[in-house]
């Protein structure tokens, strides 16, 4: 009965041995996230962070705390629900892992607005890298930004504030 428990053993052992390069292969040329694609250079308002982004079918991706960070967002993570949230100041955004459905809505007190929840290429996901992965379009959802592919660079920057005219009575008709 033991010879049979060794044989067993040896034979399993050989099993992982044989199956473990393939894994540990395919994690090498995937440890930016579970997307493979071509690397993107990413510039958030004019600042290009030490870190690339990734083309997959036409659509960019970015790891979500390094865009954020870059564009003076806050964020915050909850391991719990595997959730990230961002907020610049008026505006927020949570980023859960799996959930294709994105959505912004209204962080000042007192003040009610949220737009339609939208789906985008993908869900955000957690790399390999152990950074959370997001459509870079996310950040055109969060409104009050641009996202655009340009040659090889996805840049991600904020629209400037519309003017408000100060002098009413000036762009008033008279009758």
């Amino acid at each position: 009965m033991n010879t049979k428990k060794l044989a067993a053993s040896i034979v399993c052992g050989a099993m992982l041995l044989t199956a473990t390069p393939a894994f540990a292969a395919d994690e090498v040329t995937s440890d930016f996230a579970k997307i493979k694609g071509d690397y993107i250079n990413i510039d958030l308002n004019g600042k290009v962070p030490n870190t690339q982004g990734v083309l997959v079918a036409g659509q960019a991706w970015v790891p979500l705390r390094v865009a954020a960070d870059g564009l003076g967002m806050q964020i915050t993570w909850d391991a719990k629900t595997r959730t990230a949230t961002i907020d610049n100041g008026t505006r927020g955004m949570d980023f859960s892992e799996g959930e294709n459905l994105y959505t912004s809505y209204c962080t000042v007190p007192g003040m009610v607005g949220m737009p339609a929840p939208k789906e985008l290429a993908g869900s955000p996901t957690i790399g390999q890298d152990g950074r959370m992965w997001v459509p870079a379009e996310a950040f055109e959802v969060l409104v009050g930004y641009e996202v655009a592919v340009q040659d090889d660079t996805v840049v991600i920057s904020k629209m400037p504030e519309p003017e408000i005219e100060e002098n009413i009575a000036e762009t008033q008709v008279e009758e």
